[in-house]
């Protein structure tokens, strides 16, 4: 079995279409949790001022693909 990746993999050619030209790995999805754990994500609102400005937002970890499903170049 290849790995993802991997020449001769049926996912290469996906790899073509996503800006990051690379598969997502599991320290980016880590990095995405990091965030939405540490004081800069969003929290429950506790008080008011300790309320997030972060609020109700999808994070999209595609490696720039929507950027191309955007019509973006």
């Amino acid at each position: 079995m290849n790995p993802v990746g991997a020449e001769g993999n049926i996912f290469s050619s996906l790899f073509d279409k996503v800006p990051a030209k690379r598969a997502g790995a599991s320290e980016d999805i880590a990095g995405t949790i990091l965030y939405l754990v540490s004081k800069a994500g969003p929290r429950q609102q506790l008080t008011r001022r300790k309320q997030s400005y972060v609020d109700g937002v999808s994070l999209c970890v595609d490696g720039g693909r929507i950027l191309l499903a955007n019509g973006q170049e």
